[in-house]
């Protein structure tokens, strides 16, 4: 991963792509953005598609909709999104079960640049905006979830930081790839 981070501090949002739900992190330069000050959250954001919607594709259009909201709210000019990517190593992951998912998520993850790319188009800003794809692997390895959870837990306390009592898996997920942009993790 570059240190563009460190050379040009910008809001950006890191995003965990999902075909359950999708995980969003959004930062202020180097520290996580507090998202809804009334119930003083942080910029963690967990979006699902509906229930209602009729197949795949309108279970993404339905995520890229809930996520266009928080990218008009929060307005990142950068992107970190985990690269789709196929694993054969048997993981219990929806990817890993159906190698076909990878296209989907890949399908997805393209709807969530392009819906914040649009954002930013309204506010005449895509001359700054930037994308960025890392693989699992370069960012977490071969941590575990539990260890992924223990590590984001230990930064919450170094840092001070509030985090929801419940985190989604995705939720986790695009946080610790935030975290890991900033060398955090």
């Amino acid at each position: 991963m570059s240190d563009v981070w460190a050379e040009n501090p910008v809001r950006w949002v890191s995003i965990d792509p999902g075909l359950g739900g999708t995980g969003l992190a959004f930062f202020d330069n180097e520290r996580l953005l507090v998202g809804i000050p009334e119930k003083n959250a942080p910029g963690i954001h967990t979006v699902r598609p509906d229930k209602s919607a009729a197949g795949w594709m309108e279970e993404a259009v339905s995520i890229c909709d809930k996520a266009e909201d928080l990218f008009a709210l929060y307005s990142p000019t950068k992107i970190v999104i985990e690269e789709p990517f196929i694993s054969l190593k048997g993981k219990k992951t929806l990817v890993a079960a159906n190698t076909n998912s990878v296209v989907k998520l890949s399908i997805i993850a393209g709807m969530l640049i392009w819906t914040a790319r649009s954002v930013m188009e309204s506010h005449r800003a895509t001359h700054l905006f930037q994308v960025e794809t890392v693989l699992p692997s370069k960012w977490k390895g071969q941590l575990p979830d539990k260890a992924l959870k223990m590590r984001i837990e230990e930064w919450a306390r170094k840092t001070k930081t509030e985090l929801p009592k419940r985190l989604s898996e995705h939720a986790r997920d695009a946080l610790g790839l935030g975290l890991s942009c900033l060398k955090e993790l």
